[in-house]
C-alpha cells in the first residue's frame, strides 16, 4: 500500500525540487528501502547506490544522512549474498558514526549490528558476538524496558551464540526476543517470523543433538506469518518453507525409526 504513496512523492519531489535536493534524496532511499523490505533486491538496488551517491556529493561524507545510505547499502549488498561487497561498507559505517556521534547513539548501534551481522554471515561468528553485546548493551541503555530494536538485536546475538554452541545462552536469547516482539506484534510481523525462524532452526540444529519436535511450531507460525505479511515473492518465505520442510522430514524419519524399533 506505501509503494504508490512513494512513487508519487519521489516523482513530485524530483519535478518540483530538483534531483539533488534533500527531501528527494529521502525519497529515493526510502524507494530503496521499501523495495528490499518487500524482498525486491535488484530493484532496490539503483535507489539505494543513487541515494549514496547523490549524499556523498551534496552532502558530504561525514553527514548523517550519508552515514544512513552507507548503512542501507550495506544491508542490502549482504541481503543479497554479496558480503565480501557488503563488508566494506559496514566498517565505513561503524567508523564514520563513532566520529560523528560522541558515546552511546542508535546509529552507533545500528553500525555495530551491521559489522556484526556481516561477520556472522561470513562464519566469523566469534568476531561477531562482542559486537553484538556491544550494540544490545546500548540499544538496552538507549531504550528502556522493552522494544523491537532490542529484541531484534537479542535474536542477532543469539544465533551468533547458537554458532559457537553456547546453546543455554542462544535460546535464553531467543526466547526473550519472540516474548518481547509478542508485545509489539500479538497478531505478528515480518520481525517476530524471522525470529521464530531463528529460534526454531536453532532448536531444529542444535548441534547437542537438534529438537526437531520443539522446533515444529516455531517454524510453522512463522511461515503463517510471513505468508500474512510478506510479499508472495520474498525470497523469506522460499528460506522459512524450506527449514519447516526439513524438520518435518526430521520428524517422519524419527517417526519411521521408532516403529521399526517397536516392531522388533
Amino acid at each position: 500500500e506505501a509503494e504508490p504513496l512513494l512513487r508519487e512523492a519521489l516523482e513530485r519531489r524530483r519535478r518540483v525540487l530538483g534531483d539533488e535536493h534533500h527531501h528527494t534524496l529521502i525519497s529515493i532511499s526510502n524507494m530503496g528501502l521499501l523495495l528490499q523490505a518487500q524482498g525486491r533486491l535488484a530493484e532496490a538496488e539503483p535507489y539505494s547506490r543513487e541515494a549514496l551517491e547523490k549524499r556523498r556529493r551534496v552532502l558530504g561524507d561525514e553527514h548523517p544522512d550519508t552515514l544512513t545510505s552507507i548503512n542501507n547499502m550495506g544491508l542490502l549488498l549482504q541481503a543479497q549474498g554479496r558480503l565480501a561487497e557488503a563488508e566494506p561498507y559496514s566498517r565505513e559505517a561503524l567508523e564514520m558514526s563513532r566520529r560523528i556521534f560522541k558515546g552511546d547513539h542508535p546509529s552507533v548501534a545500528d553500525s555495530l549490528n551491521c559489522v556484526a551481522s556481516v561477520r556472522q554471515a561470513l562464519g566469523r561468528a566469534a568476531e561477531a558476538e562482542p559486537l553484538f553485546v556491544q550494540a544490545l548493551e546500548m540499544r538496552e541503555r538507549l531504550f528502556t524496558g522493552n522494544h523491537p530494536e532490542v529484541a531484534a538485536n537479542l535474536n542477532n546475538l543469539a544465533g551468533a551464540r547458537q554458532a559457537l554452541g553456547k546453546t543455554a545462552q542462544a535460546r535464553q536469547g531467543f526466547d526473550q526476543a519472540v516474548a518481547m516482539l509478542r508485545l509489539f506484534s500479538p497478531d505478528g510481523s515480518p520481525l517476530l517470523a524471522r525470529v521464530l525462524w531463528g529460534s526454531g532452526s536453532a532448536r531444529l540444529e542444535n548441534k547437542a543433538g537438534g529438537d526437531a519436535a520443539a522446533a515444529l511450531p516455531e517454524l510453522e507460525e512463522a511461515v503463517t506469518m510471513a505468508e500474512k505479511s510478506l510479499p508472495p515473492e520474498h525470497p523469506h518465505l522460499e528460506e522459512y518453507r524450506e527449514k519447516l520442510a526439513k524438520c518435518r522430514t526430521a520428524l517422519a524419519a524419527k517417526d519411521k525409526a521408532g516403529g521399526k524399533e517397536g516392531g522388533k
